[in-house]
């Protein structure tokens, strides 16, 4: 405030303006409502003066920015500025006459704080600060005025511009004010709270309501992100005006506010501070929800302006923030509900604050968030209400549409009627909150009794009017809507299944996902008659659409496939009706064709609901192959469509694949619903045959199976998933041991069905002599089935895995039995038999080739599912060959010199499936080798076809890793020169390949890696280094680094490939990856270029070139790396999809290993002499000693790399160069030397002190530690570890005070510095006779007055000759007594009141027996503790240097130092100061220098926090800095060296 006023003296005004001014800073210090008056006062007067409306300023050439500014934008300043001015007296005076609307106005005011400071003037060259050139106009403006002054011009046009030129520096002064005062209005308003925020801070006293704390937290944020968009330079203004850098110390404040966030429950604020009552706030709040978008900072984007803000930081505090507000809203919902039937309705007959929660499940990807939403909106029955009023205008909008007498305007605008709009506004909305989690839906009757009728007016719609409202431009909206809230409907789980605790109990995951109920009843209504064609109709024209321009956001055909799914699902009846009604078949396998993402899903969903799926693999059996008896040739052939082959394997290949959620957003739970009843039909068949196997009903009776209560026994499948497996184990051992009866535990829920077993038991055993116990042994491998299920879901297998499913036999059928894999590898077999015997003219079939790429490519989608490996290898025997040995043949019969690009994609098809089928599993590795495929794949790499070579090469890759068998035959079979050849490839995917294989290949193993070498890979792979792909680039510099290793064993004669690689220009290349423009974006590739340069440091010719190629600065600051930074580039480059959980485990990885590949590579540098200067003036020491190293490997190769640096220096003529940088370096490398010299040099070393004299003293060093401590270093240094504790920041200030303290160490060692140990000076003694008269009455003739610690007075009877050798200060003080000539003899009185008793008795202790007795106070401990100070000013006022050192010599071997409080130090170290305490001095400084760092013994808690140790330090700094120089000068120049080694031992 003061400042603004400042900023207008300039301008003129009149008296009681200024008395305005003088009364708004004078109010700083008064009353609340004093203080508000005159800052009303204030504003006035800015508005008054700041904006005056004048012509000049509407003038173009008046206008200083004229040229380059727009003067709308000065128009909205202007208006901003009064908009604020009256936002704030209006919200004042408001204030005094209620406090609800002072709210509302505050909100108000903060906002034209913010929007005036967010004032931008648009610049030619983009947004810039205005605020930045004030002073530079407000200059040029000046001096214009003056010239024009100067010149004495009175004519009225000149008279007039200078008129003008004051208008507009008053303008510009004003505008600076005026954003001086925003910014600073916002800091106090909006950021201070935050600095002081905990949980213990949601209290009533602070906050009225849980409304009011969440829209304080929120506005507080939003504020902070729209003044931190880097784009737009607000923050620079922030910078400017509140003297803090905005975008680091926000960054800072917001991660403070999110910590203490953190610690809140949305639960614990409705407890604490309940919902509130106002309304209106609770309506401003839940607007606010959907718009709500924070950009916050990046950590250190000062430092990194590469990320512009912190996305991730971002999602989290606004879904943080999102979520309390949903929490305490609905706790309101009392308030929401009322709200609802007292106050005016918005649009559609509803009030605004549903849209406003249905945006804020459409707007947020949170799924916390949308569900928190959704249960708000429900529990209020809107759904309902929604549902309701949907019937009324499909009804109404139907009527209307049959209406004969519609005009062609009003059928060509059907679309756009205002009913017609409402009813896909509120079906929008219903789609929005029943989406969301669909499974947890309640009342699902009710809301499909009110939407069915939906169907028919989009079916009328279409057939009255299809042509004319497709040319309107029809967007299917309501029948994609309809459709998408059918399905969520029936997906609503059962109503037996509502007890969450049951369900959160439950081991099996498929137990949650049972909705049969839901699925019944939907079924029911839809097959109603006055329905099914309308939904018929609407679905089957929704899936002939258009699909070649179908858009990855078009919810059209998704949502008529998720409604198709739900319907036919376990219908017998509506999948016969959609078969026939269409070309239901072929339509979903062209869908699935189309390869769009956004429909894979659920299109997989609806085959299996079909189970078209069965069909599918049935057409993999229909091929027949008969050859003659020899098998040497084919005679008949049969069942081969091609086309139908092909197109199933493409349909089963899009089955099993990977796909993403489309953008309905529900898929994933259709799908999990539909796998479960999947997963359920193939548990309950093998349940059926182990059955059939006990009673021998399927051998006895092949023609008729039993017949199984299906109903019954999905039930009671269900009872057993829900139960846990200890359980289960337990219930089945003792009915196996026991022979009880294994149904006493579902009795009698499952009553018929428990009969109906047993009684098919009792007749197998009464007809086929079936044995008692075969029931028990029935129930056991049952439960064995079930066990199973659920430990498969529990190791991380989804329930929608099709793969799995498929794996486990549900195939062709309801009795299938054999996996997927049985069909595919049979079918392979047949074509290789067609491919490979002679066959007669009139049998050859086309497009066999086509079949077997399709099916590699199947069985290579099913190899990259973890578990299933093993199953396709080896489970399965076709005419006794396993899978692999059925797919070997396909790469033999591959010759690359033949131009067939059929055989090519078969080749490559197969080579993936390989790759696939061996990744991490060396059983599949070593059965590849077995069977004789490894010279195929080989053979591969000379193919003229990329994609073959790099199938072979991938494979070959995979093979070799970690597989020394393979790897040598590999190798036998001619691969290196290949590979070499292909890594001089210019196509990146073949020479990545290529040096993958290599790499592998040479991983220990000495011997491959020679032979490489010798056949000329070194140069290929450091060309390789120049890649425009990084992970070539990766792969080149791995292979380098085990280039670089010895050769082990030995030769004579072998080449050291260490120095061939440097001087083959790999250092250059490698270093640039070090750093580079994307150095947070791949942290594996500076992983690998650390660890080739780590090999490479080793040799020592390499060592200097290395650090004088600039690779030092690179690997001190990869050495630097933390997991934070790692992790935020990883997330913003990063395109796999993977958690953050699982990115953070990455960035931790890959912290680790650019720690420890840097550490080694400095390591490696350290070891030659002529690096250690440079390393030194780079400052490798300080950065190394204070490292903060996450592995313990990795700190100890550190300690070995400061051990190296400390052998470098212990050379003279490194030392002796070290010591020319301090005495004329440049001050940065002066520093940086000094400081690590307090550290390297050795004690051990015979002349070290010879060594620290030259350094510290001859050469300057401890000037300039002397400089950089206590006036402004030449190098800010943060080693900061910590955020808070004694033992936390590592600032220059602590860095300078370690090496001053890690010098004096090393002195006191050898140097004898405790000056009380030298002999005393000399104090004459007195008579003998002396001590025995002291404090005697008797002959006293004189008396010295003092006052005790009580304050009375005391006096000390003393004699004149006593005092015959005193100091002369002593005897002026002594003859200046007054004589008592009332007493005889005539005695002097000395009045010493100012001198403490205890005092004055030692001190005439001390004169009259040369000492001080065993009963002084000098020798008490509390007394020295406390009061030394006095004795020390005694001495020198009466000059007594003999008790001087006296007193010091007690003080230091009696008082412990541990026991000062610290301003107790400081007033000490003071006093020894003023009066020459040199010994005291010493020992102080000592003290604090060696415990400087650690809490004095009154620190409370609050010291733990960095701020106020901090502050501590510049306490320390200030009071003994220049102590502590001469004190460590003195030492190192003292003469006397005392070796102590002697003493020690005695």
């Amino acid at each position: 405030m003061r400042a603004v006023g400042e900023a207008l003296r300039e301008c003129p005004c009149t008296e009681k303006d200024w008395e305005s001014v003088g009364a708004m800073e004078s109010a700083q210090g008064e009353g609340e409502s004093d203080a508000w008056e005159s800052e009303k006062i204030w504003l006035h007067k800015m508005s008054r003066i700041a904006f005056y409306d004048s012509q000049p300023l509407s003038e173009t050439n008046a206008w200083p920015f004229a040229s380059r500014t727009k003067k709308d934008a000065t128009k909205s300043t202007v208006a901003l500025f009064k908009a604020s001015v009256s936002a704030f007296i209006a919200a004042k005076n408001t204030q005094r006459l209620a406090e609800v609307d002072w709210k509302l106005q505050e909100n108000k005011l903060i906002n034209s704080w913010k929007e005036l400071l967010m004032t931008h003037t648009p610049r030619p060259g983009g947004l810039a600060d205005v605020s930045c050139e004030f002073n530079v106009h407000v200059t040029a403006l000046e001096q214009e005025l003056a010239k024009r002054q100067n010149e004495g011009d009175k004519s009225d046009e000149f008279g007039r511009r200078i008129k003008h030129i004051k208008i507009m520096i008053q303008v510009l002064q004003s505008i600076k004010a005026s954003f001086q005062y925003c910014a600073t209005a916002l800091y106090d308003t909006v950021f201070a709270p935050l600095r002081a925020f905990s949980s213990a801070s949601i209290t009533s006293e602070n906050f009225e309501s849980g409304v009011e704390f969440v829209s304080w937290a929120s506005r507080s944020v939003m504020i902070a992100s729209e003044l931190c968009q880097t784009k737009d330079s607000y923050h620079v203004r922030m910078t400017r005006y509140t003297k803090h850098e905005f975008l680091n110390w926000s960054r800072k404040l917001l991660d403070f506010f999110y910590h203490h966030l953190s610690s809140v429950r949305g639960s614990h604020i409705v407890e604490t501070l309940g919902s509130g009552s106002d309304c209106a706030e609770l309506m401003q709040l839940i607007k606010c929800l959907p718009t709500m978008r924070l950009t916050l900072p990046c950590k250190g984007t000062s430092r990194r302006a590469t990320y512009l803000s912190d996305t991730r930081f971002s999602d989290k505090f606004q879904r943080k923030l999102t979520r309390f507000a949903l929490t305490v809203i609905g706790a309101a919902k009392s308030q929401l509900s009322q709200h609802t039937q007292t106050h005016k309705l918005g649009k559609f007959l509803f009030p605004e604050w549903i849209e406003h929660l249905v945006d804020t499940i459409e707007h947020n990807k949170s799924y916390t968030v949308k569900e928190l939403a959704r249960e708000i909106l429900l529990s209020l029955d809107i759904a309902n209400l929604l549902a309701t009023r949907v019937e009324v205008l499909s009804v109404k909008s139907l009527i209307k549409l049959s209406d004969d007498e519609l005009s062609v305007d009003d059928e060509l605008s059907v679309d756009y009627d205002d009913d017609v709009k409402e009813l896909k506004e509120l079906l929008s909305w219903l789609r929005s909150i029943l989406s969301v989690h669909p499974s947890k839906l309640r009342n699902v009757a009710d809301l499909a009794k009110d939407l069915i009728s939906v169907f028919g007016f989009c079916r009328l719609r279409r057939e009255t009017h299809g042509d004319k409202v497709q040319k309107s431009g029809h967007d299917h909206s309501l029948e994609s809507d309809i459709c998408s809230i059918f399905a969520c409907l029936a997906v609503s789980r059962d109503h037996d299944l509502d007890d969450e605790e049951k369900l959160k109990s439950c081991p099996c995951e498929m137990v949650k996902l049972r909705s049969e109920d839901a699925r019944k009843m939907i079924q029911q209504l839809v097959m109603h008659e006055d329905h099914l064609d309308d939904v018929e109709a609407v679905i089957l024209n929704m899936l002939t659409l258009d699909r070649t321009s179908m858009s990855a956001s078009d919810t059209t055909i998704p949502s008529a496939l998720a409604a198709l799914t739900m319907l036919v699902r376990k219908n017998c009846v509506l999948r016969e009706r959609f078969f026939k009604s269409g070309d239901t078949t072929n339509t979903l396998l062209e869908i699935l064709e189309c390869k769009n993402a956004n429909v894979a899903r659920i299109t997989s969903a609806c085959i299996l609901s079909f189970e078209e799926h069965h069909r599918l693999v049935t057409s993999l059996y229909k091929p027949n192959v008969i050859t003659d008896k020899k098998g040497e040739q084919v005679t008949e052939i049969s069942g081969w469509d091609v086309d139908t082959i092909r197109q199933s394997l493409r349909a089963i290949s899009a089955l099993v694949k990977d796909s993403t959620v489309s953008s309905i957003g529900f898929d994933s739970a259709i799908l999990e619903v539909i796998c479960t009843d999947r997963r359920m039909l193939v548990l309950t068949n093998k349940i059926k045959a182990t059955i059939e196997k006990k009673i021998n009903k399927s051998m006895d009776y092949p023609n008729s199976r039993l017949c199984f209560p299906e109903a019954l026994l999905e039930e009671w499948v269900f009872d057993l998933l829900c139960m846990r497996s200890d359980l289960l184990t337990q219930m089945a051992t003792a009915v196996t041991n026991g022979g009880g009866d294994p149904w006493k535990n579902f009795k009698p829920k499952h009553e018929e069905f428990a009969s109906f077993i047993s009684r098919e038991f009792e007749v197998a055993n009464t007809d086929a002599t079936i044995p008692p116990e075969a029931h028990a042994e029935w129930f056991q491998e049952v439960v064995t089935l079930v066990t199973t299920v659920q430990e498969k879901l529990k190791k991380d297998e989804e329930i929608s895995d099709v793969c799995s499913i498929l794996m486990d036999g549900d195939t062709d059928g309801p009795s299938s039995r054999v996996g997927i894999v049985v069909p595919i590898l049979t079918l392979l077999h047949k074509c290789r038999i067609l491919q490979e015997h002679n066959l007669i003219s009139e049998l050859e079939v086309e497009g066999i080739s086509d079949i077997e790429k399709e099916a590699c490519y199947v069985i290579g989608l099913l190899a990259s599912k973890q578990g299933i490996q093993d199953r396709i290898a080896s489970s399965f025997l076709i005419e006794g060959k396993n899978g692999i040995e059925q797919l070997i043949p396909l790469l033999q019969r591959y010759q690359p010199s033949a131009k067939n690009a059929a055989n090519a994609s078969v080749a490559r098809r197969a080579s993936d499936a390989i790759t696939n089928l061996a990744h991490e599993n060396s059983r599949i590795k070593t059965m590849v080798r077995n069977a004789n495929g490894i010279p195929p794949l080989v053979n591969l790499l000379e193919s003229q076809e990329k994609k073959v070579q790099k199938a072979a090469a991938s494979a070959l890759r995979t093979l070799a890793f970690k597989n020394g068998e393979n790897k040598n035959q590999i190798v036998e079979c001619g691969a290196l020169p290949k590979l070499i050849f292909m890594a001089r490839s210019e196509d990146v995917m073949i020479h990545k390949e290529a040096i993958g294989v290599i790499g592998n290949l040479v991983h220990s193993s000495p011997h491959i890696k020679r032979r490489a070498l010798d056949e000329g890979a070194l140069q290929p792979v450091i060309e390789l280094l120049k890649s425009q792909c990084s992970e070539t680039q990766r792969e080149a510099a791995l292979l380098l680094g085990q280039f670089a290793a010895r050769l082990e064993p030995a030769a004579p004669g072998d080449p050291d490939y260490r120095t061939k690689i440097v001087q083959r220009g790999a250092v250059e290349p490698l270093i640039k990856m070090l750093g580079g423009q994307f150095v947070y974006r791949e942290p594996g590739l500076r992983e690998m270029a650390a660890f080739a340069l780590g090999r490479l440091a080793q040799h020592g010719d390499n060592q200097v070139g290395i650090c004088h190629s600039d690779g030092l600065r690179p690997l001190l600051t990869l050495l630097e790396s933390e997991i934070e930074d790692i992790a935020e580039g990883l997330r913003h480059h990063s395109a796999s999809g993977k958690s953050d959980h699982e990115i953070d485990l990455d960035a931790k990885r890959f912290a680790e290993n650019l720690q420890h590949n840097a550490a080694f590579a400095l390591y490696g540098l350290a070891a030659h002499q002529d690096n250690v200067p440079k390393m030194l003036k780079e400052n490798a020491f300080m950065r190394l000693k204070f490292s903060h190293l996450i592995a313990e490997q990795s700190k100890q190769c550190v300690n070995k790399t400061l051990k190296r640096l400390e052998d470098g220096v212990s050379r003279r003529d490194v030392l002796t160069y070290l010591g020319f940088v301090i005495s004329t370096g440049k001050p940065v490398e002066r520093q940086r030397v000094t400081l690590a010299l307090a550290w390297l040099i050795r004690k051990e070393n015979q002349d070290y002190l010879k060594d620290m004299r030259a350094v510290f003293i001859d050469k300057g060093g401890l000037d300039v530690l002397s400089g950089a401590l206590l006036d402004t270093p030449a190098e800010p240094i943060d080693f900061s570890g910590h955020t808070s504790g004694l033992a936390g920041g590592k600032r220059i200030v602590n860095v300078i005070m370690e090496a001053l303290r890690e010098i004096k160490d090393k002195l006191v060692s050898q140097v004898v510095v405790e000056s009380h140990m030298m002999p005393p000076p000399s104090t004459p003694t007195a008579e003998e006779h002396m001590p025995a008269n002291f404090n005697d009455p008797e002959l006293s003739d004189v008396t010295f007055i003092a006052r005790d610690d009580e304050g009375e007075k005391r006096e000390f009877n003393a004699h004149r000759i006593a005092f015959t050798h005193a100091s002369d200060a002593f005897l002026s003080t002594l003859e200046a007594g007054k004589a008592d000539v009332d007493v005889y003899p005539a005695t002097y009185k000395v009045d010493l009141e100012d001198v403490c008793w205890n005092v004055l008795e030692a001190m005439m202790d001390f004169i009259y027996t040369g000492t001080v007795g065993p009963m002084s106070s000098l020798r008490d401990q509390a007394f020295l503790q406390h009061r030394c100070e006095d004795v020390l000013s005694a001495t020198t006022r009466f000059d007594l240097p003999g008790l001087k050192y006296l007193t010091e010599k007690l003080f230091i071997d009696n008082v412990k130092m541990d026991t000062f409080t610290f301003a107790r130090t400081c007033a000490l170290y003071r006093a020894a100061v003023e009066h020459d305490a040199v010994a005291i001095q010493d020992h102080v400084l000592g003290y604090v220098l060696d415990n400087y760092d650690k809490p004095w013994i009154d620190d409370d808690v609050t010291m733990n926090c960095l701020t106020s140790y901090k502050a501590r330090v510049k306490d320390i700094v200030e009071c003994f800095g220049k102590g502590l120089v001469k004190y460590l000068d003195k030492l190192l120049r003292r003469e006397r060296v005392a070796v102590v080694a002697d003493a020690q031992d005695e």
